[in-house]
């Protein structure tokens, strides 16, 4: 595959550039922003999380490690003409950047772009306030609400958990319940949910190839993140999820998506969205439990 379907950016996220050659955690941007439905404006994410990455501290301060002590490479912004040559990308990217990776973390762009992940026999653990579970939305099955149907369609119900669940369609609950999709919803979040989730995961590991964390930004509160396409109320904290992530076994892939920094006048969605990207690189399982705060 060519380097030239990335436009470079001059401001890597975390302000490290490592080779691709020897970097062990790879990040790229998907500014795709074509099926909103509410407020349009994702596509400007990606260069809006790497500007505030530069702006805050990149110390983990559950595991001390910085940001500078990772060897990332950012490959920027990945250009693509239409939805076909995005997902051929996209699943060229994983099938061939990625693969002797540690981690790499996508940033988009909105949900769609998770469903474009070629089939890896991966775990999906998915926060979203919304089902994303239509089969298809305004006529389009690769709507922006459709993205984990698309998921458990290609790879199995058993591989998407989803949690920070709270606005769901009639048609969403049905195919949740007909297809046994295991949901956590925002309004019973507390520790023993945080511990049930964990358990889960950890049950079903062992019968994948690795562990994909999706965030959608809108899984969070708007109190927390009002900078997103499609806000909903009674969401969860920063601190509620950045607990669960901090516990889980090492996640290989991960993506950021749904950050609308036209709606973000404040910037706090964005400041959110970098520290959590830097959250996901900087991650160490080999810290100890009790250095967790």
């Amino acid at each position: 595959m060519s380097m030239n379907w990335f436009i470079p950016t001059d401001f890597p996220l975390g302000g490290f550039q490592e080779d691709i050659t020897t970097a062990t955690s790879l990040v790229f941007g998907v500014p795709y922003d074509q099926t909103a439905s509410f407020r349009p404006g994702c596509g400007n994410a990606p260069s809006n999380i790497r500007y505030y990455s530069s702006n805050i501290e990149g110390i983990n301060p559950y595991t001390y490690v910085d940001i500078s002590e990772v060897l990332i490479h950012d490959l920027g912004d990945l250009i693509f003409e239409d939805i076909t040559d995005l997902k051929f990308k996209v699943a060229k990217i994983f099938n061939e950047l990625t693969k002797d990776k540690e981690f790499t973390l996508m940033l988009g762009g909105e949900h769609t772009i998770t469903s474009f992940v070629p089939n890896k026999n991966l775990l999906y653990l998915i926060l979203d306030a919304h089902g994303d579970l239509r089969d298809t939305y305004l006529g389009n099955p690769f709507s922006h609400a459709c993205t984990s149907r698309r998921i458990v369609e290609q790879n199995g119900s058993e591989a998407v958990i989803q949690f920070g669940i709270r606005a769901l369609s009639k048609e969403e609950i049905n195919y949740s319940r007909s297809q046994n999709i295991t949901q956590y919803y925002s309004i019973s979040h507390n520790g023993k949910q945080r511990d049930q989730i964990l358990k889960e995961v950890e049950s079903r590991i062992s019968s994948f190839d690795g562990l994909y964390l999706s965030i959608d930004m809108d899984g969070f509160d708007p109190a927390y993140a009002p900078g997103v396409g499609n806000p909903e109320t009674l969401g969860l904290s920063p601190k509620q999820v950045f607990d669960l992530i901090s516990r889980l076994p090492r996640i290989n892939y991960a993506d950021i998506t749904e950050l609308n920094p036209l709606f973000d006048i404040s910037g706090i969605s964005g400041v959110l969205a970098s520290r959590l990207a830097s959250f996901l690189l900087t991650m160490n399982k080999s810290v100890d439990e009790e250095n967790i705060l």
